[in-house]
């Protein structure tokens, strides 16, 4: 995929579908129509899903392709960023993750810093 904006999402389920709905204004916002969602979490894949439907279908216009990565697999996210021609980077989370979100882009390769748009977790 071209013109990439990659989302990361460190959130509880609950927050999850606002910030869903924030990441496609947020593409649309930056001239988009691809959108790389990476949800970091514990949850088990079909908890997640269950809660961002909704928000999914009501964006179902833009090109999205969906990710759900445990804590212990940010590695390999950081690696599935070099598949992309990336436009931006945008990160956010939900309050009590912003800990966690400022770890992840901690890993980020410098190259790919340098694409960070915007980070909703300062």
């Amino acid at each position: 995929m071209k013109n990439v904006i990659f989302y990361i999402i460190t959130s509880n389920l609950n927050e999850l579908p606002n910030i869903i709905r924030t990441a496609f204004r947020d593409c649309i916002a930056n001239k988009s129509i691809n959108l790389v969602l990476n949800i970091i979490t514990d949850e088990p894949y079909h908890e997640v899903i269950k809660f961002a439907r909704e928000a999914l279908l009501d964006n179902i216009e833009l090109g999205i392709e969906l990710f759900v990565w445990k804590r212990n697999e940010i590695d390999k996210m950081i690696e599935k960023i070099k598949d992309y021609d990336i436009k931006g980077i945008i990160n956010n989370c939900s309050k009590e993750e912003r800990y966690n979100a400022e770890k992840v882009l901690e890993k980020l390769p410098q190259d790919r810093k340098t694409l960070l748009i915007k980070d909703y977790c300062k």
